[in-house]
């Protein structure tokens, strides 16, 4: 449960950001890797947004499998409606 300096200070930041109409870039853990993300405010709370670094982005082609293959038209036994 969130203590009453937690809630106090993140209050705070709420606040700050809110009134600045800007973003806050944190450095925090996670999985035991340091990383680094962004503060936004989203209506009353904080959402942080994980960055990625350059080592962390790959090409997505050789992931998104074969090419789809061309349309091409079917015979079809019933007329159109």
């Amino acid at each position: 449960m969130v203590d009453r300096v937690e809630a106090r200070c993140s209050a705070v930041l709420l606040r700050a950001l809110q009134r600045a109409s800007r973003t806050a870039v944190a450095k925090f853990a996670w999985h035991g890797r340091e990383q680094i993300g962004l503060l936004t405010v989203r209506g009353t709370a904080i959402a942080l947004h994980d960055l990625l670094s350059p080592d962390e982005i790959r090409d997505p082609s050789p992931a998104a499998g074969p090419a789809r293959p061309a349309w091409r038209m079917t015979r079809s036994t019933r007329p159109w409606p």
